[in-house]
């Protein structure tokens, strides 16, 4: 259950226009600064496409029980059981991992949590409204949620997590002859929750209920500034890794070009596993890059036709029209110019990709053309089987 306030905010014609021009400014900057960033995107993912390949040709499985001198600065991939001999400690609360090569103390607290959504809608004569809705609820969050920020920062104030959250990790762990550092272990998750067995019981004033830690009146009905703690760890054991070898440890290989690759996974892999699971997660990166510039363009173009839309707005329907108008064409510019932009970097790196792209682009075009002009020609009718006359006259004039 929250709370929710709501506020309405009305403007006139003019109080419109100026909101929705600072919307189109901000618009044209997200524009066209999707286009270095798309082109980067696919310059860092072929870079680091090639300088994958070239690793994949320079590894070489090694014995991870013998160091062998002639393997010295050269690219290796290890796999096998990594043991820790130093246990982790958390000392405030007596918890202590063994042959673990992490260690993880949560720390939670009972806050409030602030949900802010604002909607905007047109009125006739060419004004507006908006309408914003703030909710307030209680969860349990790690560190301390800001409320000085909130909207009614008075009302819903959080107090200062008493407890910090830590992490500790591994600074012996082996791979057999070979020492495997702390900035490589920081990479490995499956954390296990910790059962520190039924004599255990934490300091005061903690109370232990099941996996968590309480300090709370009544933890199944918690109040806010209460907090709990819970430990976690990824337990030692089977490990595969590539890197270079460095005296008897490993470092980040780096490549003619492209970024440091560090490869560690848990449970035995082979070395073309660990490769091609960095692949599709810089496959990821990348996708998420595309969609993101896709959208700044699209959301860039229709916040200039949101303005044209507000500039007609004591024409009746007229921005509805520009509003549909500014939709379709905002994605079809943004599809099209974003196929382009990443086409033409690909041209660059990967000539027969990029012209695929390109003839990609070219056929969107064309179809958003006739589909468009079809669309345009279309005049459309009212629920009760006549015409809308005001929007009929809205299209005509746009025609």
């Amino acid at each position: 259950m929250s709370d929710r306030y709501v506020e309405t905010q009305t403007r006139g014609w003019g109080g419109t226009i100026k909101n929705r021009a600072g919307g189109a400014l901000f618009g044209i900057i997200l524009f066209f600064v999707a286009f270095p960033l798309l082109w980067w995107n696919e310059g860092r993912l072929a870079q680091t496409s090639r300088a994958l390949d070239m690793l994949a040709r320079q590894v070489v499985a090694a014995d991870p029980g013998s160091l062998d001198p002639a393997l010295s600065g050269q690219p290796v991939y290890l796999t096998g059981n990594v043991r820790v001999a130093v246990p982790l400690r958390d000392l405030d609360f007596g918890i202590e991992a063994k042959d673990a090569l992490r260690l993880h103390r949560r720390a939670e607290m009972f806050q409030w949590q602030e949900t802010k959504n604002t909607e905007t809608r047109d009125r006739l004569g060419g004004g507006s409204e908006t309408v914003t809705t703030w909710d307030y609820q209680k969860i349990w969050a790690p560190g301390q949620i800001n409320s000085s920020n909130f909207h009614k920062a008075e009302n819903y104030r959080n107090p200062g997590n008493p407890v910090v959250e830590k992490r500790w990790v591994a600074q012996d762990a082996r791979l057999g002859a070979y020492g495997i550092s702390a900035s490589w272990l920081e990479k490995l998750g499956g954390f296990q929750i910790i059962d520190p067995g039924p004599s255990w019981q934490p300091p005061p004033p903690f109370r232990r209920v099941n996996d968590w830690s309480y300090v709370a009146n009544d933890p199944q009905n918690p109040a806010i500034g209460d907090v709990r703690v819970q430990f976690e760890q990824v337990p030692a054991g089977p490990i595969s890794l590539i890197g270079v070898v460095r005296g008897d440890h490993l470092i980040a290989w780096q490549g003619t070009e492209g970024p440091a690759i560090m490869l560690i996974s848990a449970g035995e892999k082979t070395s073309n596993a660990l490769i091609d699971e960095r692949r599709q997660s810089e496959q990821l990166i990348s996708w998420l890059v595309r969609i993101g510039g896709f959208f700044m363009m699209a959301i860039g173009i229709q916040g200039v036709f949101a303005l044209i839309g507000a500039l007609g707005g004591i024409i009746p329907g007229l921005r509805v029209v520009v509003g549909v108008i500014g939709g379709f064409v905002g994605v079809v510019i943004a599809l099209g110019f974003s196929t382009v932009t990443i086409a033409l970097a690909w041209v660059v790196v990967r000539p027969l990709v990029g012209g695929g792209l390109l003839a990609l682009a070219a056929l969107l075009g064309f179809v958003a053309l006739w589909m468009g002009k079809r669309k345009l020609v279309r005049k459309p009718t009212g629920q009760a089987g006549g015409t809308i006359p005001q929007m009929e006259g809205a299209i005509k004039r746009f025609d």
